[in-house]
Protein backbone atom coordinates (compact mmCIF):
# COMPACT_ATOMS: atom_id res chain seq x y z
CA UNK A 1 0.00 0.00 0.00
CA UNK A 2 1.63 3.39 -1.01
CA UNK A 3 1.69 6.52 1.14
CA UNK A 4 -1.23 8.10 -0.71
CA UNK A 5 -3.51 5.08 -0.14
CA UNK A 6 -2.37 5.01 3.48
CA UNK A 7 -3.78 8.48 4.10
CA UNK A 8 -6.05 8.67 7.09
CA UNK A 9 -9.32 9.32 5.30
CA UNK A 10 -8.94 6.71 2.58
CA UNK A 11 -9.46 3.63 4.72
CA UNK A 12 -11.48 4.67 7.72
CA UNK A 13 -11.21 7.17 10.54
CA UNK A 14 -8.32 6.87 13.01
CA UNK A 15 -10.79 6.81 15.89
CA UNK A 16 -12.32 3.67 14.38
CA UNK A 17 -8.89 2.05 14.21
CA UNK A 18 -8.18 2.88 17.84
CA UNK A 19 -11.58 1.69 19.03
CA UNK A 20 -11.49 -1.52 17.03
CA UNK A 21 -7.99 -2.36 18.23
CA UNK A 22 -8.95 -1.86 21.87
CA UNK A 23 -12.19 -3.80 21.35
CA UNK A 24 -10.39 -6.70 19.69
CA UNK A 25 -7.84 -6.94 22.50
CA UNK A 26 -10.69 -7.13 25.02
CA UNK A 27 -12.33 -9.88 22.99
CA UNK A 28 -9.10 -11.85 22.84
CA UNK A 29 -8.32 -11.57 26.54
CA UNK A 30 -11.92 -12.31 27.53
CA UNK A 31 -11.82 -15.45 25.44
CA UNK A 32 -8.53 -16.50 27.03
CA UNK A 33 -9.97 -15.98 30.50
CA UNK A 34 -13.01 -18.08 29.65
CA UNK A 35 -10.86 -20.83 28.18
CA UNK A 36 -8.64 -20.79 31.26
CA UNK A 37 -11.62 -21.19 33.58
CA UNK A 38 -12.67 -24.24 31.60
CA UNK A 39 -9.20 -25.73 31.85
CA UNK A 40 -9.01 -25.05 35.56
CA UNK A 41 -12.40 -26.69 36.11
CA UNK A 42 -11.23 -29.81 34.32
CA UNK A 43 -7.85 -29.79 36.14
CA UNK A 44 -5.91 -29.76 32.89
CA UNK A 45 -2.55 -27.96 33.05
CA UNK A 46 -3.93 -25.26 35.32
CA UNK A 47 -0.64 -23.85 36.54
CA UNK A 48 0.87 -23.76 33.06
CA UNK A 49 -2.19 -22.07 31.59
CA UNK A 50 -2.28 -19.52 34.39
CA UNK A 51 1.31 -18.59 33.71
CA UNK A 52 0.53 -18.22 30.03
CA UNK A 53 -2.36 -15.91 30.83
CA UNK A 54 -0.22 -13.80 33.18
CA UNK A 55 2.36 -13.48 30.42
CA UNK A 56 -0.30 -12.59 27.88
CA UNK A 57 -1.76 -9.88 30.12
CA UNK A 58 1.72 -8.52 30.84
CA UNK A 59 2.56 -8.33 27.15
CA UNK A 60 -0.75 -6.67 26.37
CA UNK A 61 -0.18 -4.08 29.07
CA UNK A 62 3.35 -3.43 27.79
CA UNK A 63 2.21 -3.15 24.16
CA UNK A 64 -0.57 -0.74 25.08
CA UNK A 65 2.02 1.62 26.57
CA UNK A 66 4.57 1.27 23.78
CA UNK A 67 2.36 1.33 20.67
CA UNK A 68 1.97 4.70 18.97
CA UNK A 69 -0.82 5.07 16.41
CA UNK A 70 0.18 7.55 13.71
CA UNK A 71 -1.75 8.88 10.71
CA UNK A 72 0.91 7.78 8.20
CA UNK A 73 1.05 4.11 9.27
CA UNK A 74 -2.38 2.91 8.22
CA UNK A 75 -1.13 -0.34 6.75
CA UNK A 76 0.83 -1.26 9.86
CA UNK A 77 -2.11 -0.38 12.09
CA UNK A 78 -4.50 -2.39 9.96
CA UNK A 79 -2.16 -5.37 10.14
CA UNK A 80 -2.06 -5.07 13.93
CA UNK A 81 -5.83 -5.00 14.03
CA UNK A 82 -5.91 -8.02 11.77
CA UNK A 83 -3.68 -10.01 14.11
CA UNK A 84 -5.88 -9.17 17.05
CA UNK A 85 -9.01 -10.08 15.13
CA UNK A 86 -7.48 -13.37 14.03
CA UNK A 87 -6.98 -14.22 17.70
CA UNK A 88 -10.68 -13.62 18.27
CA UNK A 89 -11.56 -15.75 15.25
CA UNK A 90 -9.28 -18.51 16.52
CA UNK A 91 -11.48 -18.66 19.59
CA UNK A 92 -14.48 -19.23 17.35
CA UNK A 93 -12.68 -22.02 15.54
CA UNK A 94 -11.11 -23.70 18.59
CA UNK A 95 -14.13 -25.05 20.43
CA UNK A 96 -12.49 -28.00 22.12
CA UNK A 97 -12.68 -26.31 25.50
CA UNK A 98 -16.46 -26.29 25.47
CA UNK A 99 -16.93 -22.56 24.95
CA UNK A 100 -19.86 -21.41 22.86
CA UNK A 101 -18.97 -20.02 19.44
CA UNK A 102 -21.31 -17.10 20.15
CA UNK A 103 -19.10 -15.96 23.04
CA UNK A 104 -16.34 -14.81 20.71
CA UNK A 105 -18.89 -12.77 18.74
CA UNK A 106 -20.66 -11.26 21.72
CA UNK A 107 -18.43 -8.17 21.85
CA UNK A 108 -20.15 -5.51 19.76
CA UNK A 109 -19.05 -2.21 18.23
CA UNK A 110 -21.32 0.18 16.36
CA UNK A 111 -20.35 1.86 13.10
CA UNK A 112 -21.96 3.83 10.38
CA UNK A 113 -22.84 1.18 7.77
CA UNK A 114 -20.62 2.74 5.10
CA UNK A 115 -17.69 2.88 7.52
CA UNK A 116 -18.23 -0.73 8.57
CA UNK A 117 -18.33 -1.85 4.93
CA UNK A 118 -15.09 0.03 4.19
CA UNK A 119 -13.44 -1.60 7.19
CA UNK A 120 -14.41 -5.08 6.03
CA UNK A 121 -13.39 -4.38 2.45
CA UNK A 122 -9.98 -3.08 3.46
CA UNK A 123 -9.35 -6.06 5.72
CA UNK A 124 -9.92 -8.20 2.64
CA UNK A 125 -7.85 -5.94 0.41
CA UNK A 126 -4.89 -6.13 2.81
CA UNK A 127 -5.09 -9.91 3.01
CA UNK A 128 -6.31 -10.00 6.59
CA UNK A 129 -9.57 -11.66 5.52
CA UNK A 130 -9.95 -14.23 2.78
CA UNK A 131 -12.93 -12.40 1.31
CA UNK A 132 -16.39 -11.02 1.96
CA UNK A 133 -19.15 -13.49 2.74
CA UNK A 134 -22.55 -11.91 2.17
CA UNK A 135 -25.57 -13.75 3.56
CA UNK A 136 -29.18 -12.62 3.85
CA UNK A 137 -31.70 -13.63 6.47
CA UNK A 138 -35.23 -13.05 7.73
CA UNK A 139 -33.70 -12.39 11.17
CA UNK A 140 -31.22 -9.93 12.58
CA UNK A 141 -27.86 -11.36 13.58
CA UNK A 142 -27.86 -12.79 17.10
CA UNK A 143 -24.78 -14.95 17.82
CA UNK A 144 -26.63 -16.90 20.49
CA UNK A 145 -29.30 -18.00 18.00
CA UNK A 146 -29.04 -21.06 15.79
CA UNK A 147 -31.13 -20.34 12.69
CA UNK A 148 -29.44 -21.70 9.58
CA UNK A 149 -28.29 -18.34 8.09
CA UNK A 150 -26.89 -17.24 11.47
CA UNK A 151 -25.10 -20.56 11.99
CA UNK A 152 -23.56 -20.40 8.51
CA UNK A 153 -22.54 -16.76 9.03
CA UNK A 154 -20.70 -17.77 12.21
CA UNK A 155 -18.94 -20.56 10.36
CA UNK A 156 -17.93 -18.17 7.58
CA UNK A 157 -16.39 -15.88 10.20
CA UNK A 158 -14.56 -18.84 11.72
CA UNK A 159 -13.27 -19.75 8.25
CA UNK A 160 -11.65 -16.33 7.90
CA UNK A 161 -14.24 -14.31 6.00
CA UNK A 162 -15.52 -10.87 6.87
CA UNK A 163 -19.26 -11.49 6.97
CA UNK A 164 -21.84 -8.99 5.76
CA UNK A 165 -25.16 -10.13 7.24
CA UNK A 166 -28.09 -8.60 5.34
CA UNK A 167 -31.22 -8.58 7.51
CA UNK A 168 -34.73 -8.41 6.09
CA UNK A 169 -36.74 -5.17 6.33
CA UNK A 170 -40.36 -4.80 5.28
CA UNK A 171 -39.78 -1.17 4.24
CA UNK A 172 -37.21 1.60 4.53
CA UNK A 173 -38.85 2.96 7.68
CA UNK A 174 -38.32 -0.29 9.60
CA UNK A 175 -35.45 0.14 12.05
CA UNK A 176 -32.98 -2.68 12.69
CA UNK A 177 -31.55 -2.79 16.20
CA UNK A 178 -28.22 -4.19 15.03
CA UNK A 179 -27.73 -2.32 11.75
CA UNK A 180 -24.13 -1.08 11.58
CA UNK A 181 -22.95 -3.30 14.43
CA UNK A 182 -19.84 -5.45 14.07
CA UNK A 183 -19.86 -8.58 16.19
CA UNK A 184 -16.47 -9.77 17.41
CA UNK A 185 -14.76 -7.80 14.67
CA UNK A 186 -16.07 -10.32 12.12
CA UNK A 187 -19.79 -9.97 11.33
CA UNK A 188 -21.32 -6.68 10.18
CA UNK A 189 -25.10 -6.39 9.99
CA UNK A 190 -26.64 -4.22 7.31
CA UNK A 191 -30.22 -3.93 6.08
CA UNK A 192 -32.00 -5.03 2.93
CA UNK A 193 -31.90 -1.47 1.59
CA UNK A 194 -28.12 -1.19 2.00
CA UNK A 195 -27.34 -3.51 -0.93
CA UNK A 196 -26.54 -0.58 -3.27
CA UNK A 197 -24.05 0.74 -0.71
CA UNK A 198 -22.51 -2.72 -0.42
CA UNK A 199 -22.01 -2.89 -4.21
CA UNK A 200 -20.53 0.61 -4.32
CA UNK A 201 -18.09 -0.11 -1.49
CA UNK A 202 -16.86 -3.38 -3.01
CA UNK A 203 -16.30 -1.73 -6.39
CA UNK A 204 -14.42 1.19 -4.86
CA UNK A 205 -12.24 -1.18 -2.83
CA UNK A 206 -11.53 -3.28 -5.94
CA UNK A 207 -11.87 -6.60 -4.16
CA UNK A 208 -13.80 -8.36 -6.90
CA UNK A 209 -13.33 -12.15 -7.04
CA UNK A 210 -12.83 -12.12 -3.28
CA UNK A 211 -16.15 -13.30 -1.92
CA UNK A 212 -19.38 -15.24 -1.92
CA UNK A 213 -23.07 -14.39 -1.82
CA UNK A 214 -25.26 -16.86 0.08
CA UNK A 215 -28.92 -16.41 -0.81
CA UNK A 216 -31.22 -17.97 1.78
CA UNK A 217 -34.33 -15.83 1.30
CA UNK A 218 -35.47 -15.69 -2.36
CA UNK A 219 -37.26 -12.36 -2.14
CA UNK A 220 -37.24 -9.83 -4.99
CA UNK A 221 -34.36 -7.61 -3.81
CA UNK A 222 -32.17 -10.51 -2.79
CA UNK A 223 -32.72 -12.43 -6.04
CA UNK A 224 -32.08 -9.32 -8.12
CA UNK A 225 -28.74 -8.94 -6.33
CA UNK A 226 -27.53 -12.23 -7.88
CA UNK A 227 -26.26 -10.70 -11.17
CA UNK A 228 -24.75 -7.81 -9.22
CA UNK A 229 -22.82 -10.24 -7.00
CA UNK A 230 -21.69 -12.21 -10.05
CA UNK A 231 -20.52 -9.01 -11.74
CA UNK A 232 -18.33 -8.48 -8.66
CA UNK A 233 -16.86 -11.93 -9.16
CA UNK A 234 -18.63 -13.37 -6.14
CA UNK A 235 -19.67 -17.02 -6.13
CA UNK A 236 -23.45 -17.16 -5.69
CA UNK A 237 -24.95 -19.99 -3.67
CA UNK A 238 -28.70 -20.39 -3.36
CA UNK A 239 -29.47 -22.43 -0.26
CA UNK A 240 -33.05 -23.78 -0.33
CA UNK A 241 -33.60 -23.85 3.40
CA UNK A 242 -37.39 -24.20 3.46
CA UNK A 243 -40.40 -25.18 1.36
CA UNK A 244 -41.18 -21.54 0.63
CA UNK A 245 -44.17 -22.26 -1.58
CA UNK A 246 -45.92 -24.07 1.26
CA UNK A 247 -44.92 -21.40 3.78
CA UNK A 248 -46.52 -18.86 1.46
CA UNK A 249 -49.73 -20.93 1.41
CA UNK A 250 -50.03 -20.68 5.22
CA UNK A 251 -49.22 -16.95 5.24
CA UNK A 252 -45.68 -17.30 6.57
CA UNK A 253 -43.75 -16.06 3.48
CA UNK A 254 -45.97 -13.54 1.73
CA UNK A 255 -42.97 -12.15 -0.20
CA UNK A 256 -42.50 -15.45 -2.09
CA UNK A 257 -43.16 -15.71 -5.82
CA UNK A 258 -42.50 -18.82 -7.87
CA UNK A 259 -40.72 -16.99 -10.69
CA UNK A 260 -38.24 -15.47 -8.21
CA UNK A 261 -37.29 -18.81 -6.73
CA UNK A 262 -36.97 -20.43 -10.15
CA UNK A 263 -34.72 -17.58 -11.25
CA UNK A 264 -32.56 -18.05 -8.14
CA UNK A 265 -32.17 -21.77 -8.84
CA UNK A 266 -31.32 -21.30 -12.50
CA UNK A 267 -28.94 -18.35 -12.18
CA UNK A 268 -26.91 -19.26 -9.06
CA UNK A 269 -23.46 -20.80 -9.41
CA UNK A 270 -24.29 -23.47 -6.85
CA UNK A 271 -27.56 -24.68 -5.32
CA UNK A 272 -27.95 -26.58 -2.06
CA UNK A 273 -31.05 -27.77 -0.22
CA UNK A 274 -31.77 -28.70 3.36
CA UNK A 275 -33.52 -31.97 2.50
CA UNK A 276 -33.74 -34.61 -0.21
CA UNK A 277 -37.41 -33.68 -0.65
CA UNK A 278 -36.39 -30.19 -1.81
CA UNK A 279 -33.61 -31.60 -3.99
CA UNK A 280 -36.18 -33.81 -5.73
CA UNK A 281 -38.69 -30.98 -6.11
CA UNK A 282 -36.32 -28.86 -8.17
CA UNK A 283 -34.41 -31.63 -9.94
CA UNK A 284 -36.28 -30.81 -13.15
CA UNK A 285 -34.42 -27.48 -13.19
CA UNK A 286 -30.98 -28.67 -12.11
CA UNK A 287 -29.43 -32.07 -11.57
CA UNK A 288 -26.52 -30.79 -9.47
CA UNK A 289 -28.43 -29.64 -6.36
CA UNK A 290 -26.64 -30.91 -3.25
CA UNK A 291 -28.39 -31.85 -0.01
CA UNK A 292 -26.79 -30.07 2.97
CA UNK A 293 -28.87 -30.84 6.10
CA UNK A 294 -29.09 -28.63 9.15
CA UNK A 295 -26.52 -29.05 11.88
CA UNK A 296 -25.52 -28.83 15.49
CA UNK A 297 -24.28 -25.66 17.12
CA UNK A 298 -21.05 -25.74 19.07
CA UNK A 299 -22.10 -26.97 22.50
CA UNK A 300 -20.34 -27.48 25.79
CA UNK A 301 -19.29 -30.97 26.84
CA UNK A 302 -21.28 -30.28 29.99
CA UNK A 303 -24.45 -30.37 27.85
CA UNK A 304 -23.67 -33.76 26.35
CA UNK A 305 -26.05 -36.57 27.35
CA UNK A 306 -27.60 -34.59 30.20
CA UNK A 307 -31.05 -36.16 29.83
CA UNK A 308 -32.75 -37.90 32.73
CA UNK A 309 -32.19 -41.67 32.72
CA UNK A 310 -34.04 -42.31 35.97
CA UNK A 311 -37.58 -42.02 37.25
CA UNK A 312 -38.77 -38.46 37.88
CA UNK A 313 -39.71 -37.32 41.38
CA UNK A 314 -43.44 -37.38 40.62
CA UNK A 315 -43.22 -40.72 38.80
CA UNK A 316 -44.23 -39.28 35.42
CA UNK A 317 -42.48 -39.90 32.11
CA UNK A 318 -41.35 -36.44 30.99
CA UNK A 319 -41.47 -35.75 27.25
CA UNK A 320 -40.24 -32.40 25.96
CA UNK A 321 -40.29 -30.10 22.94
CA UNK A 322 -38.73 -26.75 22.16
CA UNK A 323 -39.47 -24.52 19.19
CA UNK A 324 -42.34 -22.74 17.45
CA UNK A 325 -45.82 -23.78 18.60
CA UNK A 326 -47.97 -22.45 15.76
CA UNK A 327 -50.86 -24.69 14.74
CA UNK A 328 -49.78 -24.17 11.11
CA UNK A 329 -47.57 -27.22 11.65
CA UNK A 330 -47.54 -28.13 15.37
CA UNK A 331 -50.12 -30.92 15.82
CA UNK A 332 -52.03 -29.54 18.80
CA UNK A 333 -55.06 -31.87 18.49
CA UNK A 334 -52.79 -34.92 18.64
CA UNK A 335 -50.88 -33.59 21.65
CA UNK A 336 -54.04 -32.72 23.57
CA UNK A 337 -55.40 -36.20 22.86
CA UNK A 338 -52.11 -37.83 23.91
CA UNK A 339 -52.16 -35.93 27.21
CA UNK A 340 -55.80 -36.77 27.89
CA UNK A 341 -55.23 -40.49 27.29
CA UNK A 342 -51.96 -40.72 29.28
CA UNK A 343 -52.07 -38.80 32.58
CA UNK A 344 -48.75 -40.40 33.59
CA UNK A 345 -46.95 -38.74 30.66
CA UNK A 346 -45.94 -35.13 31.32
CA UNK A 347 -45.50 -32.93 28.25
CA UNK A 348 -43.08 -29.99 28.62
CA UNK A 349 -43.46 -27.46 25.81
CA UNK A 350 -40.75 -24.80 25.51
CA UNK A 351 -41.34 -22.12 22.91
CA UNK A 352 -43.68 -19.45 21.62
CA UNK A 353 -46.52 -18.86 19.18
CA UNK A 354 -49.16 -21.20 20.60
CA UNK A 355 -52.69 -20.32 19.38
CA UNK A 356 -55.07 -18.60 21.80
CA UNK A 357 -57.53 -21.49 21.90
CA UNK A 358 -54.89 -23.78 23.44
CA UNK A 359 -54.92 -21.92 26.77
CA UNK A 360 -58.52 -22.93 27.44
CA UNK A 361 -57.97 -26.56 26.47
CA UNK A 362 -54.90 -27.20 28.62
CA UNK A 363 -56.57 -25.87 31.79
CA UNK A 364 -58.07 -29.33 32.14
CA UNK A 365 -54.80 -31.12 31.31
CA UNK A 366 -52.36 -30.63 34.19
CA UNK A 367 -49.80 -32.88 32.49
CA UNK A 368 -49.17 -30.26 29.76
CA UNK A 369 -46.67 -27.63 30.92
CA UNK A 370 -46.17 -24.50 28.79
CA UNK A 371 -42.69 -23.22 29.70
CA UNK A 372 -42.52 -20.20 27.40
CA UNK A 373 -39.39 -19.05 25.58
CA UNK A 374 -36.08 -20.19 27.08
CA UNK A 375 -32.66 -19.00 25.77
CA UNK A 376 -30.49 -21.57 24.00
CA UNK A 377 -27.91 -21.62 26.79
CA UNK A 378 -30.60 -22.77 29.24
CA UNK A 379 -32.01 -25.60 27.11
CA UNK A 380 -29.61 -28.23 28.45
CA UNK A 381 -30.72 -27.46 31.99
CA UNK A 382 -34.36 -27.94 30.97
CA UNK A 383 -33.60 -31.08 28.94
CA UNK A 384 -31.86 -32.63 31.93
CA UNK A 385 -35.33 -33.24 33.42
CA UNK A 386 -36.67 -34.90 30.26
CA UNK A 387 -36.65 -38.60 29.40
CA UNK A 388 -37.76 -38.34 25.75
CA UNK A 389 -38.11 -35.55 23.17
CA UNK A 390 -40.76 -35.23 20.50
CA UNK A 391 -41.54 -33.30 17.31
CA UNK A 392 -45.32 -33.50 16.75
CA UNK A 393 -45.77 -31.95 13.33
CA UNK A 394 -48.74 -32.18 10.99
CA UNK A 395 -47.98 -34.27 7.90
CA UNK A 396 -47.87 -32.35 4.64
CA UNK A 397 -45.55 -30.94 1.96
CA UNK A 398 -44.27 -28.15 4.23
CA UNK A 399 -43.27 -30.48 7.07
CA UNK A 400 -41.91 -33.26 4.86
CA UNK A 401 -39.32 -30.83 3.47
CA UNK A 402 -38.09 -29.88 6.95
CA UNK A 403 -34.86 -31.02 8.57
CA UNK A 404 -35.48 -29.69 12.10
CA UNK A 405 -32.44 -28.21 13.82
CA UNK A 406 -33.86 -29.23 17.19
CA UNK A 407 -33.37 -32.95 16.54
CA UNK A 408 -29.59 -32.54 16.50
CA UNK A 409 -29.74 -30.87 19.90
CA UNK A 410 -32.16 -33.48 21.26
CA UNK A 411 -29.76 -36.28 20.32
CA UNK A 412 -26.77 -34.37 21.72
CA UNK A 413 -28.63 -34.07 25.01
CA UNK A 414 -29.09 -37.87 24.92
CA UNK A 415 -32.84 -37.83 24.26
CA UNK A 416 -34.53 -40.48 22.12
CA UNK A 417 -36.95 -38.77 19.73
CA UNK A 418 -40.50 -39.47 18.57
CA UNK A 419 -41.69 -37.48 15.56
CA UNK A 420 -44.59 -37.23 13.14
CA UNK A 421 -44.88 -35.78 9.65
CA UNK A 422 -41.21 -36.31 8.70
CA UNK A 423 -40.58 -39.89 7.51
CA UNK A 424 -36.90 -39.26 6.70
CA UNK A 425 -36.10 -38.77 10.41
CA UNK A 426 -36.54 -42.51 10.93
CA UNK A 427 -32.99 -42.94 9.59
CA UNK A 428 -31.58 -40.93 12.53
CA UNK A 429 -30.40 -42.91 15.59
CA UNK A 430 -32.92 -43.56 18.36
CA UNK A 431 -35.54 -41.62 16.37
CA UNK A 432 -39.01 -43.03 15.71
CA UNK A 433 -41.65 -41.68 13.33
CA UNK A 434 -45.39 -42.18 13.83
CA UNK A 435 -48.29 -41.15 11.67
CA UNK A 436 -49.58 -39.17 14.64
CA UNK A 437 -48.45 -38.58 18.23
CA UNK A 438 -52.06 -39.17 19.24
CA UNK A 439 -51.19 -42.88 19.49
CA UNK A 440 -47.71 -42.32 20.95
CA UNK A 441 -48.44 -43.57 24.47
CA UNK A 442 -47.28 -47.20 24.01
CA UNK A 443 -44.07 -46.14 22.23
CA UNK A 444 -43.28 -43.59 24.95
CA UNK A 445 -43.67 -46.26 27.62
CA UNK A 446 -41.52 -48.72 25.66
CA UNK A 447 -38.76 -46.14 25.16
CA UNK A 448 -38.84 -45.24 28.83
CA UNK A 449 -38.30 -48.89 29.79
CA UNK A 450 -35.35 -49.16 27.40
CA UNK A 451 -33.92 -45.93 28.75
CA UNK A 452 -34.09 -47.05 32.38
CA UNK A 453 -32.57 -50.43 31.41
CA UNK A 454 -29.61 -48.70 29.70
CA UNK A 455 -30.51 -50.15 26.30
CA UNK A 456 -30.42 -46.96 24.19
CA UNK A 457 -27.61 -46.73 21.62
CA UNK A 458 -25.82 -43.65 22.93
CA UNK A 459 -22.73 -44.48 20.87
CA UNK A 460 -24.74 -44.14 17.65
CA UNK A 461 -26.21 -40.86 18.88
CA UNK A 462 -22.71 -39.54 19.62
CA UNK A 463 -21.37 -40.57 16.21
CA UNK A 464 -24.32 -38.93 14.47
CA UNK A 465 -24.05 -35.59 16.27
CA UNK A 466 -20.26 -35.39 16.00
CA UNK A 467 -20.61 -35.72 12.21
CA UNK A 468 -23.36 -33.07 12.07
CA UNK A 469 -21.58 -29.93 13.26
CA UNK A 470 -22.24 -26.69 11.42
CA UNK A 471 -18.58 -26.43 10.42
CA UNK A 472 -18.97 -29.60 8.32
CA UNK A 473 -22.18 -28.24 6.83
CA UNK A 474 -20.42 -25.00 5.87
CA UNK A 475 -17.64 -26.88 4.08
CA UNK A 476 -20.22 -28.86 2.13
CA UNK A 477 -22.13 -25.69 1.30
CA UNK A 478 -19.21 -23.78 -0.23
CA UNK A 479 -17.45 -26.80 -1.80
CA UNK A 480 -16.72 -26.44 -5.52
CA UNK A 481 -18.84 -28.37 -7.99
Amino acid sequence: MNSESAASGEIFSQSSVDSLKMHSEVVRLSAELKALRGLLASQRSSEHELEQLRQSLFEAKYDSKQTEISQDKSTTDLASIGVLLENAIARITDRGDGTEDGDALSEIMSFDVSEGLRLGSNLVKCGLRRGLFVVNSAFEFRPEYNQRPIALAKEAAAAGYFVVFVAWQWDRLEKLRHRGRIFGGSVLEIGRFDLDLLEQTVREARIEDEGAYLLTLPSKDFVEFIPVAQSLGFKVIYDIMDEWEEFSEVGQAIWWHEDLELRAIQSSDRVTAVSDVLVAKFSRLRTDIVCVPNGLRAMSHREHFVSNRNHSLNGNIVVGYFGHLTDAWFDWPAILDLAARNPGIELNLVGYGEPEWVADRIQHLPNIKLKGFIPAEKLAEVASTWHIAFIPFVDGPLVRAVDPIKIYEYLYFGLPVIASGMPHLATYPETFVLDSLRDGGPLINELFKRLCAGELDYAAMARFTSASLWRERFVALVAPK
